[in-house]
């Protein structure tokens, strides 16, 4: 998935380190993008061949992160209500409901070196 970008957040982006003394319990992030056009039972398979992507009790078993997608093929009125699910749960901090920021990465490319590092590091993990 090459159509869209992530909503990376967590207490790494408060510099928790300095203010608790206590390094990120993990990181937070949201997928917007297509599902690459195709059948249904295209798009099923997908969703199985890599379920870390759209399962987040998956994504959170295999590399400690809470993720979520979004689909951008929905109809807008969805689209919109998960941004601003998202947006306002990632836009303050939990304890103290100060304002925030997040960072945005595009989805620019089908990265498989990244891929395939992944899988080295899930290796070495005992994964």
């Amino acid at each position: 998935m090459t159509d869209g970008h992530m909503w990376l957040d967590g207490s790494f982006v408060e510099n928790i380190e300095a203010k608790a003394k206590r390094p990120p319990n993990d990181i937070d992030l949201v997928t917007f993008a297509v599902i690459p056009a195709g059948s249904l039972a295209e798009k099923d398979e997908l969703r199985k061949r890599v379920p870390e992507v759209f399962d987040p009790d998956e994504a959170k078993r295999r590399f400690r992160c809470d993720a979520h997608f979004v689909d951008l093929a929905e109809p807008l009125s969805m689209i919109l209500k998960n941004t601003c699910y998202w947006y306002g749960l990632f836009s303050h901090q939990r304890d103290s409901n100060r304002w925030k920021g997040m960072l945005q990465v595009p989805l620019l490319s089908d990265d498989s070196v990244a891929g395939v590092i992944l899988r080295q590091a899930e290796q070495s993990l005992g994964g």
